[in-house]
C-alpha cells in the first residue's frame, strides 16, 4: 500500500483508525498491532540514527581531505637541482 499521497493529518487519522480496530478485534491482534507500531517507530529510529553515521562519515572525510589539501599546500617546494 502507498500511503505517500496522504497528509500528515490523514496519515495519523488512518493509523488512529486502524490502531481502534485492530483493539476491538481482541487481545491477540491488539497486542501484534503494538508490536507492529513499536516495530516500525524502532526501525525508523534506527534508520535515522545510520543516516547521521553516514553524514557524519561524509562530512570527517571532506574535513580530512580538506587538511591533507591544506598540508600539502603549506609543504615547502624543494628546489629542483638541474645538472
Amino acid at each position: 500500500m502507498d500511503f505517500s499521497a496522504l497528509t500528515n493529518d490523514q496519515l495519523l487519522q488512518l493509523l488512529r483508525a486502524a490502531c481502534t480496530e485492530a483493539a476491538s478485534r481482541g487481545t491477540a491482534v491488539e497486542a501484534a498491532a503494538h508490536e507492529i507500531v513499536i516495530d516500525a517507530v524502532e526501525a525508523a529510529k534506527i534508520a535515522r540514527e545510520a543516516v547521521g553515521k553516514v553524514d557524519n562519515a561524509a562530512v570527517m572525510a571532506e574535513k580530512i581531505r580538506i587538511a591533507r589539501e591544506a598540508v600539502a599546500k603549506a609543504a615547502p617546494v624543494s628546489p629542483s637541482i638541474d645538472p
